[in-house]
């Protein structure tokens, strides 16, 4: 992975998506964020946070994860 970003790739109408663009070029698109979670926007953050700082990724199996995001505890970058 690449980028983590906020836009849709051309050509496909989505609303809240977070966008994983891969080392090819392709995206991988979570549709909707306020799907899962109420506040989309932090989960966003929380997508970008993990992808940025892999040395916090440990936080995904102990239970901080859910706290930060809880929170919303990410630097907006």
């Amino acid at each position: 992975m690449v980028d983590v970003i906020d836009q849709a790739p051309k050509g496909k109408t989505v609303s809240c998506p977070a966008v994983m663009v891969m080392t090819d070029g392709e995206a991988q698109t979570i549709n909707s964020l306020p799907t899962y979670q109420v506040n989309g926007a932090a989960l966003y953050w929380a997508i970008r946070h993990y992808w940025l700082h892999p040395e916090n990724r440990g936080e995904l199996a102990n239970g901080r994860a859910i706290e930060r995001l809880r929170a919303q505890d990410f630097e907006v970058e």
